[in-house]
């Protein structure tokens, strides 16, 4: 069953055209890849989904309701969830704190409790931690929660990113190539990790550039060159595909 639709998005840049025409669609509890060469497009394709950037014309659809041009922060209280290519971190936070700082994206007792310390914002904040605490387990922090980010290895910095987009409890989590800057050891632990976040049962969609973590893990591949679709199948059609291996390996005469 599809529950993230994108149909016939655009976007331009100027006279860029940066996605042009592109539609596909992701299924519930599956992990589905984007990939394509630099300057494809991909990033724009996200950055438009998660409400970072306004479409042109299109629709972005989720669970049936319309997302497009909605603020980043309404399109996470529904359910998507994402990290980015640079680690955005608060480096002045533990980590624990930037955990908890992600559940409070599903904090109901607003402002005003919270600023006159009412018992409501008590068991809220006993809440949030119990839930940070069950997260930090899960993704073997807890040893480091009383770090700051900056004392971390960068691998672990990548996984607290992770953890944190996780304790908003998402449907759907967006990652935009997790595996960059890591070791050889650190991406089999990364595809490890977004395989285990699947089972879980939260729908990944991911762009990533090391193409033997992408075959592997991938229920399907989206593959844009120029803003545009050329191709969209399991990883053994995309390996397969002619266009593909020209736009990655060039033709005969290259």
């Amino acid at each position: 069953m599809s529950f993230l639709e994108v149909k016939h998005l655009f976007r331009s840049f100027g006279g860029l055209q940066a996605v042009f025409d592109v539609s596909f669609t992701v299924k519930k509890g599956s992990i589905k890849a984007i990939i394509g060469p630099n300057g494809a497009g991909k990033t724009t394709l996200f950055n438009l989904i998660s409400g970072v950037l306004k479409v042109d014309s299109g629709e972005i659809l989720f669970n049936n309701v319309h997302l497009e041009n909605l603020p980043p922060y309404k399109i996470a209280e529904m359910g998507i969830s994402r990290t980015f290519q640079n680690v955005k971190l608060f480096n002045n936070m533990t980590v624990r704190e930037n955990v908890m700082i992600g559940r409070h994206t599903r904090s109901k007792a607003g402002f005003f409790t919270g600023m006159f310390n009412l018992p409501w914002s008590w068991k809220e904040e006993e809440e949030i931690l119990n839930k940070s605490e069950e997260i930090l387990d899960l993704f073997h922090l807890e040893e480091v929660a009383h770090l700051y980010p900056d004392n971390l290895p960068f691998g672990k910095q990548r996984i607290l990113e992770f953890a944190r987009a996780m304790t908003m409890e998402p449907e759907i989590i967006i990652l935009d190539e997790p595996a960059a800057g890591l070791n050889i050891h650190e991406t089999e632990e990364m595809a490890e990790l977004i395989t285990k976040i699947r089972d879980w049962g939260v729908t990944v969609l991911i762009i990533e550039h090391d193409m033997s973590l992408i075959m592997d893990i991938s229920d399907e591949i989206l593959v844009l060159s120029y803003g545009k679709k050329i191709a969209e199948g399991t990883p053994e059609d995309i390996q397969k595909n002619d266009e593909v291996i020209k736009i990655y390996l060039g033709d005969d005469d290259a």
